[in-house]
Formats: structure tokens, sequence, C-alpha cells
């Protein structure tokens, strides 16, 4: 190793060696310097300025590099990403960078010597409060969140960290960054779970609506509608929530978009259209070229509305209602960025409430089981127990009329249990694609006449006549003639079963362009509006049907439907109201019209001759 190079003596010592050789030669009584002592000196002194010469250059060199580092470390720290700031022990803004300044919302310049503690939102204040004490007391970096002005109509979320420099004067080194998306990404996480949460709870679809529009008040909007989509496309308004009352005055009609706002409704008539969000970001601007009574405009300007957003609310592509979202112009307005969440937030309310739907479904058809079984068990029983009944008075008589009555029953009892049984069937059969048709040409006069040679007895026992209408010739169809004639059959049996004593039942034939019309009417008990839409459905039977004449299954209209179908036909009821009478009309496609036949297999013309039968 070599050997370390004496380090030059300073100029205090190099000035306290000459004053003592100086007091040394004036002790030894010498007044002058030697040559040589002189000639010493000077060198001395040489080396010495020298020296000072090179730290000075050092010093220099020095000097540059702190300046330069010194400007490193301003431009890092007046240019970092986040905010940087240190405090004096009164907690007053020394230094601040222009990222700190930003997020303040003031220039800097302004916010030296400002406590930065009047910066912090109010409720906010004793947090940070709370965090200066952490950090003045221990050594680690102590951390909190709060929210500062901003300088805008929001406020901004901070994530602020604190450290104390150390020194003769302690100084609090704080940095800090906007905290908004993360607190707002936590924020719709939770607000999202919490509506999943809510929402199945309840299999209500009321209640459902009533908690999504709370929620959406308590995350989105300062109003919130939720509409139903009922059955028959109808709109149910299931949920309704505000920050204000007078903004419920907005939604007092049934349609989804209110009324008092066209651009509303429209968004609303889109939104169900096509199946997207519509965004109505300035509805003030949305206004100003609708034709709108100053009235209206005048409330539009006095609610201070300020944004929209209709949102439907769509589960499994079935549209189940309309989530309606209104903001003021007080903080933030309803903008592009809210599309997703509102989105989100509407898929679970849809999937929330088709579920409830669904629910109410099963049990609805778990009601109409009782309801069939416990139908069933009595129709199928009323026979049977006349069959009992009569047998056992053939047992204990031999007279003929009685005996001759008794096999009338009997047989009559029969044939209502065969009805039955086959409508039970031919439904069944229905529902699983099994019912077959054998076709081919049938005359449909000869098809009416069969069915009323079937029904006339049951007429004559209620003292009904029947008359046949022949409007113009009917001509064929093409067929089965056996069902055929149990569609009129069964038409003619529900206009006996519903017409009141010694009353008419007319039988309409008529052709009407490529089809052929028949038509049953009765001028009995009629059919009421309620019933009226539903009357082809299984198992839906009139209330007012005195019990002597038999309720039924509620199975022949469906049966009638059905077959008609299949026939590449139509069946539609009339009905005035009760107490009115019915008609029930049936459209079949005419075979052999006068400019050809008909040649289209899915309506049951000749070509389906190829294939003999047809299975539905």
């Amino acid at each position: 190793m070599k050997k370390a190079k004496a380090a030059p003596p300073r100029a205090d010592a190099l000035r306290r060696r000459a004053e003592e050789r100086l007091r040394t030669l004036q002790a030894k009584g010498v007044s002058r310097l030697s040559v040589a002592d002189a000639q010493r000196l000077v060198h001395e002194l040489e080396v010495h300025q020298i020296e000072l010469a090179m730290q000075n250059d050092e010093l220099r060199a020095a000097r540059v590099e702190t300046e330069a580092a010194l400007h490193r470390y301003t431009e890092l720290f007046d240019f970092a990403p986040i905010g940087y700031a240190t405090l004096d022990p009164d907690d007053t803004i020394r230094e601040l960078n222009h990222a700190g300044a930003q997020l303040l919302g003031c220039d800097r310049s302004q916010l030296i010597g400002v406590r930065f503690a009047k910066m912090v939102s109010t409720p906010d204040r004793p947090t940070f409060a709370a965090l200066v004490v952490r950090a003045r007391s221990s050594e680690k970096r102590e951390t909190c969140e709060l929210e500062v002005a901003g300088g805008g109509p929001r406020s901004i979320g901070l994530r602020l960290s604190a450290s104390v420099i150390p020194g003769s004067q302690p100084t609090m080194f704080i940095a800090f960054e906007d905290n908004t998306e993360r607190k707002r990404a936590h924020d719709v996480l939770y607000f999202l779970g919490e509506t999943s949460h809510q929402l199945a709870s309840s299999l209500d679809p009321g209640e459902i609506a009533g908690a999504a529009a709370r929620l959406a008040v308590s995350f989105i909007a300062d109003l919130a509608v939720v509409d139903i989509l009922g059955e028959k496309g109808s709109w149910q308004r299931a949920g309704l929530e505000h920050r204000d009352s007078d903004l419920g005055l907005l939604f007092a009609d049934m349609v989804p978009g209110f009324t008092l706002l066209p651009c509303v409704r429209d968004a609303a008539r889109a939104a169900e259209k096509n199946g997207e969000a519509q965004l109505i970001a300035d509805l003030r601007h949305e206004l100003e070229g609708r034709r709108i009574t100053r009235a209206r405009r005048d409330l539009v300007r006095e609610l201070r509305l300020a944004s929209c957003l209709v949102v439907p609310l769509v589960s499994s592509s079935r549209l189940v209602g309309m989530l309606t979202l209104v903001r003021r112009d007080q903080g933030r307005v309803l903008g592009t960025s809210d599309l997703p969440l509102a989105t989100e937030f509407g898929r679970r309310v849809a999937s929330m409430l088709e579920n409830s739907l669904l629910h109410g479904q099963v049990i609805e058809a778990g009601r109409t089981k009782d309801e069939f079984l416990a139908m069933v068990s009595h129709e199928l029983r009323t026979p049977l127990a006349a069959v009992l009944m009569w047998a056992r008075a053939l047992r204990s008589t031999t007279e003929p009329v009685p005996r001759e009555r008794a096999l009338d029953a009997i047989e009559g009892a029969v044939r209502l249990q065969s009805r039955l049984v086959e409508d039970l069937v031919d439904l069944a059969r229905s529902f699983a694609g099994k019912l077959s048709l054998s076709l081919g040409a049938v005359d449909v006069e000869d098809a009416v006449a069969q069915a009323i040679d079937t029904e006339r007895p049951a007429a004559a026992a209620r003292r009904l006549t029947i008359h046949v209408e022949r409007v113009r010739p009917c001509g064929t169809v093409w067929a089965d003639v056996q069902r055929l004639v149990q569609i009129v059959t069964n038409l003619l049996s529900n206009a006996i079963k519903y017409s009141t004593d010694g009353g008419r039942i007319a039988v309409r034939l008529d052709s009407d362009g490529d089809d052929i019309v028949v038509a049953v009417r009765d001028n009995g008990l009629g059919i009421s509006a309620e019933l009226l839409p539903v009357v082809f459905e299984p198992f839906r039977r009139g209330d007012d049907l005195p019990e002597e004449r038999g309720a039924g299954l509620g199975l022949g209209l469906a049966v009638v439907k059905q077959l008609t179908e299949m026939h590449g036909g139509s069946v539609a009821a009339a009905s005035a109201g009760r107490g009115r009478g019915a008609e029930f009309t049936v459209r079949l496609p005419r075979l052999g019209q006068p400019d050809g036949q008909r040649t289209d297999e899915g309506q049951g013309g000749p070509a389906a001759a190829r294939g003999g039968d047809r299975t539905h």
C-alpha cells in the first residue's frame, strides 16, 4: 500500500510555526533572520499561497456541484408527478411543488405561508391534525385519506403521507396524490356489492324496484325511477326515490320518461327500442329546440335539472323494465363516465327482477297445477257418479221406461267422460308435438253437418235451436276430417253450455277471399272483457256458469285454437260483454280457388298430399 500523503499545513498552523520561529530567534538574541531562514520562510509562504489557491478551486468546484445538485433537487421537487410540500413547525407551507399547487387548486405563490389545514375540507381537518401529531411523535411515515377543496365545484380526494425531517428546527415533509379515481373504484365495487346483497333479499318485484331506486339515489343520481314492463306490454311504476320531494312531481304518469320533458320520453323510447342506455348530458340545452309551454320551461329551470340517463333493464335478451336517473345542476352531472356503472347497475336490477318474475310464474304454475288437478278430479268424477247412480237404479227396477232413461243417462255420462279424456289427451299430444293430422280434401258443409248431428241431442235437452246460414258456397279445405268435425263440435258444445234455455245458436258458413269462414254464435251469457283476451288459453272457464251445467276443464277452446292453427287457419272470439252472447269465428284456407289450387305446404295445400299425414 502506498503511504498516505501528509495533508498540507493549514494557514493558521503555518502562521503559528512562523511566529514560534521568530520568538525562538529573538530569545537567542538574533535580531535578523539568516538568509537560509528567510529563504525557507519565503518558500513555505509560497507553498501556502499555492495551497490556498488549490483550496479555492476545490471550494468553487464543490459550490458548482452543490448548486447543480440543488437545481436537480428543485426540478425533481417542482416537477414530480405527485404533490410535495414542506411545512414549518406551525404547519404553514414553506415549499410546494407544481403538482401540489394544482391539486390544491391555487397558484403556489399564493399558498406559501398558508396553513395546510386551511386547504383541507372541514370534516377532514381533525383527520389531518391527528396525522400531524402522529408524524411529529413518531419516526415512521404516517398516512391518511382526506378531501381538499381543489379550487373547483368538486372536492378532490387525497392520499397523504407525512414524515419529519430532523434538524435544529424539525420540518414536516408531506407527499400527496389524487386518490379520487381509486376511491371511486373502491366505492363503485362496494356499491355494486351492496346492490346485489339488498336486491337478493326479496323476491317481490315492487320491493326490488323500490330498493333499486333508493340505491341509485344514494350513489348515482338525485332522482331515480324504476318502471316494470307487464306481461301485456303495460308499464307499472314500481320504484320512485328522490332527494327532494318536488322532483317526484315529474313522474305523475305511468310511461317511462316523464311527459314534462319530451326529450326524456324520446330517450326512453329509444332505450326500449335498441336496448342501450341513453344519455342526455344537458337537459336545458335539449329543451331549447322543443315546443313546450312556458310554464313547463320555467318549472324545469326552477327545479335546476341538469342531466338524465335512461337505462333499459334487460335480462336474457328480454326487456323487463326501465331505469331513469336524473341529476340537478349542483355538484357533478351525469356523463359518459357514468354509463358503465349505470349499465352494470341496470343489469343487476334486471336480473333480480327477472328472477322475481320467474319465481312468480313458478308459484302461479304451482297454483294452476293444483287448481287443474282439483278441477280434473271433480269433472271426471261427475260423470262417473252419474253412471254409478243409474247403475244402482237399474239393479232396483225392471220397468222399461226408467230402464231406458237410465241407459240414456249412462250413455251421456260416458260420452262426456270420453270427451274430457280426449281433450286432455289432445292437449298433451299438442304440447309434446305428437298430435297428427290425416290430411285430405274435406267438404266443410259436410263436416259442419256431422258436428251438428253430434250435438243436436244436447241442444234439444236445453230446448236450443241450431240454425245454419249459408252466405256463399264454401267448397273444400285440405284438412283432417275428424279434427275438423272436432273443431266445430267443440264450438257448438261451448255455445250450448253458455246459452240460456230455449235460446238460439247460429252457424254461419261463408267464403272470404282465400278463406272459408265458419262462425258459431249464441245469445247466452257472453264473455267478460277481462276473460276475452285469454279465452283460448287452457283451463280458462267462465265464472258465471250455473253449477248444474258443468263447467268442464276449460280445454275445448284451447283444442280448437291448436287444431285450427295446425290446419293453417285462425280462430277469434268476440263478445259485447256479459249477457250479450258470444261469437267464435274459424278461418281456414280454401282449396281449389278459381285461379288455381293452393300450393303453400305450410297452409296445408295439395302439396301436403305428398306427405299424407302431418304431425305437430
